[in-house]
């Protein structure tokens, strides 16, 4: 099956387009796109300049790192033989120096947290947060988007094809993620399903679909869009998880498949869509 929001690198990384271009029915003006990208750019450059400079976050890390080490060395150096009085009179400088590092932390960490709130909650940030919401209000707007559409997330992802079998894969050195969670407006329409981005508009017959399958495979992706966290209740029944580069983790997930022209497509979605899935398109997963 080919994937709706794969991209084939099965010929080499040159390749850059997205599957889903031959579904594209609609696309936003060059002056409302320009608009968009003019009020992300200004958020991004302000949100930049609310934090410190790279150098100084990682001198914040090193001074947290160094004086815990120091600290738990000398920690675990205390026992019956050596009690804390003992240890310090042998050791003063390097409770010193542990204490100055713990000190010089706080002091970062507490003052960019200051700066932060102060750029993030500021009049000038709240209006072009307020134009960029604008912004994309007014796509969406152009593009017809429904006031009823629900938000839902789709899988992209690189891949090769081999013996017929899809493979994803990496397609950036920096990746880390094998799975992109992006994210669409999703509605019915003129007897359509309609996945919308600011990108445009994307229309799948919905004659042309054919079932919902699960597939019972670990999945791990890139990018948390919803507003409710994922350890919120609302998510407990789907078993997500997280690991400490940012991956979202899933146990499963589900694939709408459907055929176009001869050929048989699918799109990869979270398991915690399956509902808004059933809905919009009258099928039920299977078991």
């Amino acid at each position: 099956m080919k994937p709706l929001f794969g991209i084939d690198l099965t010929k080499g990384k040159g390749n850059g387009t997205v599957n889903s271009e031959r579904f594209c029915v609609a696309r936003p003006t060059e002056a409302a796109v320009r608009w968009h990208e003019t009020s992300l750019g200004d958020v991004r450059e302000t949100l930049k300049g609310s934090r410190y400079p790279l150098i100084v976050r990682i001198l914040e890390f090193v001074f947290l790192f160094v004086s815990l080490s120091i600290l738990s060395g000398l920690i675990a150096s205390i026992s019956e033989e050596t009690p804390l009085r003992v240890v310090y009179e042998r050791c003063a400088p390097f409770f010193w120096v542990s204490a100055v590092c713990l000190a010089l932390f706080l002091f970062l960490a507490i003052s960019g947290r200051r700066k932060w709130k102060a750029v993030v909650g500021s009049e000038d940030t709240e209006r072009e947060i307020d134009r960029l919401n604008e912004a994309t209000e007014a796509i969406f707007s152009q593009l017809g988007v429904p006031e009823t559409a629900d938000e839902v997330n789709a899988f992209g992802f690189f891949y090769r094809e081999k013996n017929g079998e899809i493979r994803p894969c990496r397609g950036r050195r920096t990746q880390y993620a094998l799975y992109f969670n992006f994210t669409f407006k999703a509605y019915a329409k003129d007897d359509n399903l309609c996945l919308t981005s600011l990108d445009g508009v994307l229309a799948i017959p919905l004659n042309e679909l054919k079932a919902i399958r699960t597939v019972k495979k670990r999945v791990v992706f890139s990018g948390w869009s919803k507003d409710e966290p994922y350890v919120s209740p609302k998510y407990k029944p789907y078993v997500i998880g997280a690991d400490a580069y940012g991956g979202i983790h899933c146990k499963w997930y589900q694939t709408l498949e459907f055929e176009h022209d001869g050929e048989t497509w699918e799109i990869r979605f979270p398991n915690y869509e399956l509902q808004t899935v059933e809905k919009l398109t009258g099928l039920k997963a299977d078991e």
